[in-house]
């Protein structure tokens, strides 16, 4: 399985290299497929990875925001692409440079194997000050 960190950074990193105007066509099919392939697998993440983040009580909330915010992203992405008619290289920095920013902010989360899923807000905030003493 892919850590969660680098499917997003891999899909910052390839996408951008597949969208310059190379003559070498088969490399950019093979990063354009990978950075792709390396976006979905972050979306997967994202789902699954926000229900066991949040406790019982505001599991579904929280679902609910994060899939809001992956449909936010899917509306801005287009328009992102328009600003190319006035600045050409904007929209590969922010492309690559959003993936490789969550990649790194994934790094921070804390770690849900084999750690039961928390049933309050009590129960999340104390088993996060236990982590914060160790």
């Amino acid at each position: 399985m892919v850590p969660k960190w680098m499917s997003r950074s891999l899909g910052g990193v390839t996408d951008p290299v597949s969208e310059t105007k190379l003559d070498m066509k088969i490399l950019r099919t093979i990063l354009a497929v990978v950075g792709k392939g390396c976006l979905a697998a972050s979306f997967n993440c994202v789902v699954l990875y926000t229900s066991e983040l949040y406790p019982t009580v505001i599991r579904q909330t929280g679902l609910g925001l994060s899939n809001t915010m992956a449909c936010l992203g899917s509306i801005l992405a287009p328009l992102v692409k328009m600003l190319e008619e006035y600045i050409p290289f904007l929209p590969l920095i922010i492309y690559g440079a959003a993936p490789i920013i969550s990649g790194i902010a994934a790094t921070f989360l804390p770690e849900t194997l084999n750690v039961p899923l928390p049933e309050t807000i009590e129960e999340l905030e104390t088993r996060h000050l236990r982590d914060e003493e160790q």
